[in-house]
């Protein structure tokens, strides 16, 4: 019987062995002047530990048994990083001296590898743009914060009312799909057409946006093959209630309210956490049609929209967490024409994902799963020869997937891998009001990939990166119908059928340097390949377009580039950081539309076809320049050039040697931000070069220059009801400069908006 219990009491011994915690304490202080530092932000990665400092600079936190890497933050000082290994049941003393400097030189993200590292370990270039840079500056949309990076242009002429089109690098050439854009690690590109509806994306939920520019195909695949836009959502972290209520008034009678209610059961690295927010805008609108070209049928470009998100997740314990997240967003934009029913296009989006973050021994990953469904509508007529026609454009999209990341650190190797399966669908359909006639259009798109990258620390100050992933594309079920046909729609007669199935394989390499001369000062060198696959909407749709009829082709295959680059960062002094870059991309199978020779309606309309026929080349440069001049003034200036052109053009040589669409050449961004006790202020500066809208490089659309302004005051309470009011006040296009959007559209001019926000 003793024999028994002294078993037992060994099992139960070794049991809270194993449960054992280790304690991390210690004190910090400023190195310079000896000061403790309170509220520093302390932060245990891959993990939801961290806390802050006390006002005697001390702190203290428990960690299960392991290998750790804490990082200590604080407004005004060098990020801090330390390594420590939690062994059962020990205390570790951990005193650290942070260096005061007035601009940070280093960040922390995630988008560049799928795994948490410094900026400066990064062997590329991300921009980052923090919660501090969202809440001063004047942007509407999620896509406006990004116009004043470097070598991002943002096509949104007609600001809130119009849509929008993100490039990195000159590399879209008019086509979202180029560029991959994450919400939480999640892609939302839609598979139909590669395109994103940044009016969805509520900047009140936004708390900070990495964009990674140049090639990531390697660790993302598909849609990546110019840079990768992730844009990471704000989380409760303190325990209670808390939120926000705003309310906006602008021009154009617009009216903006947004509410989010949020909180945590429980203090520490456990326990439940929600947030539910609601935004509603609506606006009069303007006509963006020239006075000269206005008709009886002219209208305002009006909007309605309304957003839901609700967002529910448990933290197990420090290194495991789930999470549940769901948006739903529905919008309504007029077209600026109505004969007999309002001409409008609208998005009915619901968005639905779940991810488990988690860690045991040496491995972190990330488990995700999402869907999203898009009903899109669009009503279009026309009149002609006193004949009405209507036809309504009714287009279900889904896109759903699931992504495995697995992370693991082995001796000098950060090790990367994991894959994806993903699945594109669209049931679309033009349905006549005034004929039969319903002109159908089906398909589906599968994409299974799986990928593998090594982080080599040769030194403390040599790393190299390689990595390949491999990723199979399948089109299937492509289907071309018309129901009921009549005189409307029967000249597509002759491409009606069912579409041939295709695969598509796709190998994707990177391989990069990285060195650090100090540690203020570092460079890296990159060569990585990117693709892009073609478009549900290419290959099982044929319809009109701007430009002719085009016709769906199942045989089109990926676009490549390959890309090299060199880029520094360099921190000089305390205040001054500067970052240069070079790159060059050679494109290869990319897609345009090229005549068949054919032409319908009464040769009214040439016939077109995408196809892989141009061989392009990007050159470019960027230069970074941030000065913080003291604790309340910071300044910044960025320049772009690019020069982009057809390299090769077998069906088309008479446009080998032009440049590629919507690609300035030159780009310019500088601003400032002002913070004093009396009120805020931050103005910024943007120039764009003018852009060809056509292959031919015929059509331009002129340059120009914006200054957008935001004046704003906190006022802060100390009660346990109320924190803090702000009000504010926004002008976008300060001087109103109204320029040509298209041969018959004119941009949105100056826009005013006036706010207040109540956080409680």
């Amino acid at each position: 019987m003793k024999k028994k219990i002294a078993i037992l009491m060994c099992l139960m011994a070794s049991i809270g062995i194993t449960y054992a915690t280790g304690v991390v304490q210690g004190k910090i202080i400023d190195k310079n002047l000896g000061k403790a530092l309170s509220e520093v932000n302390i932060q245990v990665w891959d993990t939801n530990s961290g806390t802050s400092s006390a006002s005697n600079g001390t702190y203290r936190f428990e960690l299960e048994p392991g290998i750790y890497q804490i990082e200590f933050s604080y407004m005004g000082f060098e990020n801090s990083l330390r390594t420590v290994n939690i062994k059962e049941g020990k205390n570790i003393e951990l005193n650290i001296q942070m260096l005061s400097i007035a601009l940070s030189i280093d960040e922390v993200v995630v988008t560049a590898s799928k795994t948490s590292e410094h900026l400066s370990e990064v062997p590329g270039r991300v921009d980052v743009i923090s919660i501090k840079e969202i809440n001063s500056d004047a942007a509407k949309t999620a896509d406006d914060l990004l116009t004043q990076l470097s070598g991002v242009n943002v096509d949104r002429s007609m600001g809130i009312f119009g849509s929008s089109v993100v490039s990195i690098r000159g590399i879209v050439g008019g086509e979202q799909g180029r560029i991959l854009v994450l919400q939480d690690g999640t892609p939302i590109n839609k598979s139909d057409g590669g395109s994103v509806n940044w009016n969805r994306i509520n900047v009140n939920n936004i708390q900070k946006i990495e964009v990674f520019k140049g090639p990531g195909s390697s660790i993302y695949g598909s849609n990546a093959m110019g840079g990768v836009i992730n844009i990471l959502s704000k989380k409760n972290t303190e325990k209670g209630i808390h939120g926000y209520a705003n309310t906006e008034f602008g021009t154009y009678n617009t009216w903006s309210e947004n509410i989010s209610v949020g909180g945590r059961f429980n203090e520490g690295t456990k326990g439940f956490y929600w947030n539910l927010a609601a935004n509603n805008r609506t606006s009069d609108g303007y006509i963006d049609v020239p006075l000269e070209e206005r008709s009886e049928y002219t209208t305002k470009i009006g909007l309605k929209e309304f957003g839901v998100n609700a967002r529910i997740g448990y933290d197990i314990d420090a290194r495991n967490n789930v999470e549940l997240t769901y948006n739903f967003y529905d919008d309504e934009r007029g077209q600026g024409e109505q004969i007999q029913s309002e001409q409008i296009r609208e998005h009915d989006t619901h968005f639905l994902q779940g991810k488990w973050q988690g860690a045991k021994g040496l491995f972190n990953w990330n488990l995700s799963a999402f869907y999203q469904h898009e009903d899109y509508m669009t009503i279009r007529e026309k009149q002609k020869n006193n004949v009405y026609t209507r036809w309504d454009v009714d287009s279900k999209r889904n896109d759903m997937g699931t992504f495995l990341n697995i992370v693991t650190e082995l001796y000098r190797h950060r090790i990367t891998f994991g894959g994806d399966l993903k699945q594109g669908k669209v049931n679309g359909a033009d349905v006549y009001q005034t004929s039969t006639d319903i002109v159908r259009n089906i398909g589906s798109m599968n994409d299974f990939a799986f990928y593998l990258q090594d982080k080599y620390t040769i030194s403390e100050n040599l790393k190299i990166t390689a990595g390949i992933r491999f990723d199979r594309i399948h089109f299937h079920d492509g289907e071309f119908s018309i129901d009921g046909m009549t005189g409307e729609t029967d000249f597509m007669e002759d491409f009606v059928g069912d579409l041939e199935e295709h695969n598509w394989t796709s190998f994707t390499p990177k391989a990069a340097i990285h060195y650090d001369f100090t540690h203020k000062i570092n460079m890296y060198m990159a060569w990585s390949k990117g693709f892009r696959a073609p478009t549900l909407d290419d290959l099982c749709r044929s319809g009109l377009i701007s430009g002719g009829f085009k016709i769906a082709n199942p045989d089109l295959g990926p676009e490549s580039v390959h890309s090299f680059e060199w880029g520094m960062n360099m921190g000089i002094g305390s205040k001054l950081k500067i970052m240069p870059g070079v790159y060059y991309m050679k494109g290869t199978d990319f897609m345009y539309y090229l005549g068949t020779g054919e032409f319908i309606m009464g040769g009214k309309k040439a016939v077109l076809r995408k196809e892989n026929i141009t061989e392009v080349s990007i050159f470019g440069a960027d230069l970074d320049v941030k000065y913080q001049f003291n604790d309340h003034l910071n300044l910044y200036a960025n320049y772009t050039y690019t020069h982009s052109k057809i390299n090769k053009f077998d069906d088309k040589p008479d446009l080998e040697g032009k440049s590629l669409t919507y690609t300035p050449e030159h780009m310019l961004n500088a601003g400032f931000n002002v913070e004093h006790k009396i009120a805020n202020l931050s103005v910024n500066f943007h120039y764009q070069d003018k852009r060809y809208r056509d292959d031919e490089n015929e059509d331009v659309l002129a340059d120009f220059g914006t200054f957008d302004v935001k004046l704003w005051k906190e006022i802060k309470f100390e009660n346990k009801c109320m924190k803090s009011v702000n009000i504010y006040l926004d002008v976008n296009n300060l001087m109103d400069h109204t320029y040509m959007v298209y041969d018959d559209q004119i941009s949105m001019g100056r826009f005013i908006t006036f706010g207040a926000s109540v956080f409680f």
